[in-house]
């Protein structure tokens, strides 16, 4: 009986919790991969510009070689032209991106950090305004039956040698600690 109480308020207790932070866990999750991203393609865009230093040279002593062939090397200068302006604008990119992309992600990803928090908090709010009362009475259920066991207990134990009954230690004494601090306090 008892049992199938107190399961039900801890069923309700967990789908309360959920209810409240797993909104903000999602979001927090999708700022974390959106952050993730952002910094995946800076890196790719700062890597493509730190590569083109090198890839310069390479078509440079290119065109030289094309140039002492006697080829023609308006092609090739095409080439490192385009090459180097998709670089350059893959370094204003990734400067755009560290100037204030990265850093809005970052903020936004601590703000649904704190939003978690928060979640948790006011979670932990509804369900002692909600179930500590609902708790309460169960716990003052169970102190009555067990106020009657001490009786039934008292009674045998001192009328009777012939029937025997350990004197059990009180329920809410067993408690201690978890009773007050749980804000049952009667």
């Amino acid at each position: 009986m008892f049992e199938d109480k107190f399961s039900n308020v801890e069923s309700d207790l967990l789908a309360k919790i959920e209810e409240i932070v797993n909104p903000a866990i999602a979001a927090r999750d999708e700022a974390q991969t959106k952050l993730n991203n952002l910094e995946e393609k800076f890196r790719e865009y700062r890597t493509a510009w730190d590569n083109f230093e090198w890839s310069k040279k390479r078509r440079i002593k290119e065109i030289a070689d094309i140039a002492a062939s006697g080829g023609d090397v308006d092609a090739a200068r095409q080439a490192l032209r385009d090459e180097e302006t998709e670089a350059k604008e893959k370094f204003e990119i990734s400067n755009v991106f560290e100037r204030t992309h990265l850093p809005a992600a970052k903020q936004l990803l601590e703000k649904r950090k704190d939003e978690v928090v928060n979640a948790y908090r006011e979670s932990r709010k509804q369900v002692h305004q909600k179930y500590v009362a609902e708790v309460k009475l169960m716990m003052d259920e169970l102190l009555a039956i067990d106020e009657n066991w001490q009786a039934v207990c008292n009674e045998h134990v001192s009328g009777t040698s012939l029937f025997f009954l350990p004197r059990p230690v009180a329920f809410k004494a067993q408690m201690g600690y978890h009773y007050e601090s749980a804000g049952l306090k009667a």
